[in-house]
């Protein structure tokens, strides 16, 4: 059985701020272009959505996935 996914508050806070559906997020989970070392063993996972560059921050547990933040950086300014 796949793991849960768990939103934090400024995860969804920042999807509904940057236009981010919740399956663009897990399409990235699913299947990142790049995962690279965050602090705190966090992971950042990346991957080119619907022509946009995503970065998802996650933390895994042995039962669920909880995403941290979303990020489009370049949409930053």
């Amino acid at each position: 059985m796949p793991k849960k996914l768990d939103f934090t508050k400024h995860a969804a806070d920042r999807m509904v701020e940057r236009n981010v559906e919740p399956s663009e997020v897990e399409d990235v989970i699913r299947s990142p272009e790049i995962c690279t070392p965050g602090k705190g063993g966090k992971t950042n996972l990346w991957k080119t959505v619907g022509g946009r560059r995503l970065r998802v921050t996650i933390l895994e547990t042995s039962t669920k996935i909880k995403v941290i933040t979303v990020v489009s950086p370049d949409e930053e300014a």
